[in-house]
């Protein structure tokens, strides 16, 4: 802890990262049945050293608003014809509108959107961060978002029947090819042949998917592992730069970031933004509109009655 450095990278750990990691210590120690040390006076009294000394103020992802992620939709295209463009515009204006977490979006499955009559969409989402018992959540979906979905939704249903069937069609014929003897290693060629058909066939029901160079389905988007969103991340930043933006900034959670401040600046309200959200704490919604609301504060108002523009 008083190094403050991770033993892989050598960099410096934040503050805050630091007190995450405190947390995840002090849950597991209580789990256990064991005194919990993070609540000794030493570690307490270098925790408060830190913060003076350091600050506890946490950097901010780049929010992606409206403005900026029209300028990225134009960058892809109205009517954009490769796999990854369809996915990619259809991707953002669900996390934009939905304002999802990265590890939410790539849970999601074809079946959880559903069109309205007038032109609008639902999505389910099944579980969340602060859904953990999966209770499920709806949002809501604006037209252009809808057709930009739909679009995609036609565009992946042939591509991966396409691959799916290609696939087939070479183990078929690599596996009369083995009968009779006409083919080496035929055994490798099979396995590597049955795992593009097992990634294709999880890939049946879900959403969002990961699309090749040359156009061709890999599977599922997710990841595997503790950061499941990670391509969302990369698929964001990719994006932002073609469209002049800093990708350094841009994390996988900008479009929430920016909707959420696109709403304070709209009016509303912190509960409405928290339930759009699903943030059961007004905490980050209100650090996110931090630099939106003293412009809607009493003194930007006197400024105005005064005829101070």
């Amino acid at each position: 802890m008083a190094a403050r450095t991770n033993p892989r990278t050598g960099q410096r750990i934040a503050a805050s990262t630091l007190a995450r990691r405190l947390s995840s210590l002090s849950w597991l120690h209580r789990a256990h049945g064991h005194p919990d040390p993070t609540k000794t006076a030493p570690v307490q009294m270098k925790m408060k050293a830190l913060s003076r000394c350091k600050g506890t103020r946490q950097s901010q992802a780049l929010g992606i608003g409206r403005a900026q992620l029209d300028l990225i939709l134009v960058e892809i295209g109205d009517a954009p014809c490769l796999l990854e463009d369809l996915r990619d515009a259809a991707l953002l204006a669900v996390a934009y509108d939905s304002l999802l977490r990265r590890g939410e979006l790539v849970t999601l499955r074809t079946e959880d959107i559903k069109v309205d009559a007038d032109g609008t969409g639902l999505l389910y989402l099944a579980r969340s961060k602060t859904d953990q018992e999966g209770q499920g959540t709806y949002g809501w979906l604006a037209p252009d978002t809808v057709r930009r979905v739909s679009a995609w939704l036609d565009a992946r249903a042939d591509a991966l029947q396409a691959e799916m069937k290609s696939a087939r069609d070479a183990l078929r014929t690599l596996s009369a090819a083995m009968r009779e003897g006409r083919v080496l290693n035929g055994e490798r060629r099979r396995t590597a042949l049955e795992r593009i058909l097992a990634r294709l066939d999880a890939s049946a029901e879900v959403l969002w998917l990961q699309v090749g160079k040359t156009g061709t389905v890999l599977g599922p988007l997710a990841v595997r592992g503790p950061d499941p969103g990670r391509r969302i991340s990369e698929i964001f930043k990719r994006r932002a730069e073609a469209a002049g933006l800093d990708p350094a900034l841009v994390l996988g959670h900008s479009l929430r970031v920016g909707a959420a401040q696109g709403l304070t600046a709209a009016g509303f309200g912190l509960p409405a933004i928290q339930q759009a959200g699903r943030w059961k704490s007004p905490t980050m919604p209100a650090r996110y509109a931090e630099k939106i609301v003293p412009k809607q504060g009493a003194m930007a108002q006197l400024a105005g009655k005064q005829g101070r523009g």
